[in-house]
C-alpha cells in the first residue's frame, strides 16, 4: 500500500472519530438527563415472614353452559369458516387435513371413519363430544389433547366457542 493511501485512511478515521466526539458533546449539552426519585421498575420481593397464599391460577375456560344460552348457530358458522381450511363440514365430505366434523357433535372423540387420529385423540375415543368437552377442546386443543394433529391455537372468547359449539350441533 502506498504512503498516500494510507495517509487517507488514517485522516478518514481520524475525522469519523472527531466527528463522533463532537457530536458526543453537542447531544450532552443539549439533552439533559432527567435524574429520578425513584426507580421506574419496581420489583416485589415478599419477606420471608410473609407466606399468604396467592390465589390459584386459572388454567382453563370457564365453563360453556352459561354461554349456550345464548349462543347463536350462524354467528358459529362465521367463526367456523377459519376452519374449513382443514376440515370438511359437508355430509359425506372428503377429510382434509383434519377430519370432516358433519355429525361430530355428540359422537365419540376419533371415530370418523378413514381419517388417522393422532395417538392424543385415540386415547380419549372412550368419550363424546359434549359442550364441555368441545370447549374444553377449542379453548386450547394441545392442552386438552396432548399429542393432537391440530396446530390451531384456539378460540380464546366464550361466546366464540358456545357459537361454534351451537354450529356444530345443526350439522347433524
Amino acid at each position: 500500500m502506498n504512503k498516500q493511501k494510507s495517509n487517507m485512511i488514517f485522516a478518514a478515521v481520524l475525522i469519523a472519530l472527531i466527528i463522533w466526539l463532537v457530536a458526543a458533546m453537542i447531544s450532552e449539552a443539549l439533552v439533559d438527563p432527567i435524574e429520578l426519585q425513584k426507580s421506574v421498575y419496581r420489583i416485589d420481593v415478599p419477606n420471608a415472614g410473609d407466606e399468604t397464599p396467592s390465589a390459584p391460577v386459572k388454567t382453563g375456560p370457564e365453563p360453556i353452559q352459561k354461554f349456550m344460552a345464548e349462543a347463536d348457530a350462524m354467528k358459529g358458522k362465521l367463526v367456523m369458516r377459519q376452519c374449513m381450511q382443514c376440515h370438511s363440514l359437508n355430509k359425506g365430505g372428503p377429510h382434509k387435513i383434519g377430519p370432516n366434523l358433519w355429525g361430530v357433535y355428540g359422537a365419540s372423540i376419533s371415530s370418523k371413519a378413514g381419517y388417522a387420529y393422532s395417538n392424543g385423540s385415540k386415547k380419549l375415543a372412550d368419550q363424546k363430544w359434549t359442550d364441555e368437552n368441545l370447549n374444553q377442546f377449542l379453548y386450547k386443543p394441545r392442552a386438552y389433547m396432548p399429542g393432537t394433529k391440530m396446530a390451531y391455537v384456539g378460540l380464546k372468547k366464550a361466546k366464540d366457542r358456545a357459537n361454534v359449539i351451537a354450529y356444530l350441533k345443526t350439522l347433524a
